[in-house]
């Protein structure tokens, strides 16, 4: 943990955390701002995600835990994680694309427990970064 909090690394996820965090302070859920390419496509990807959670409805099932239709959404986020970060990152790092694909992945769940914590949003916050 000691390296990890020593690198370069930690101090960039840390600084993109503190900044987002610094960038909303004071403002109102109505404030005007405007809106970047490179945010336009993180929305769409987001958008396709949430698409396909209509396209998988739930599997009627005893459990009171999570849906098993999860799993097919996973499914598919699995198979196409790589291309729809690729549609978001810049084309000077796309060798950065299958790295940074672990990151949207980890960021939504577990498939095999469908369970979800602090450590997969960490995951999104990096995803982001």
């Amino acid at each position: 943990m000691g390296k990890w909090k020593r690198s370069q690394a930690y101090a960039d996820y840390i600084g993109f955390i503190l900044t987002l965090n610094e960038g909303v302070k004071g403002k109102k859920l109505t404030f005007e701002y405007r809106v970047s390419e490179a945010i336009e496509k993180l929305v769409a990807l987001l958008n396709t995600l949430d698409r396909w959670i209509d396209e998988t409805p739930p599997v009627d099932q005893p459990s009171r835990f999570g849906n098993k239709a999860y799993r097919t959404w996973y499914a598919k986020l699995d198979e196409e994680a790589e291309n729809l970060v690729a549609t978001v990152v810049p084309t000077h790092l796309a060798a950065a694309v299958p790295e940074v694909a672990v990151y949207l992945k980890e960021s939504v769940g577990n498939s095999t427990r469908i369970d979800y914590g602090t450590g997969h949003e960490a995951a999104f916050a990096a995803f982001l970064c």
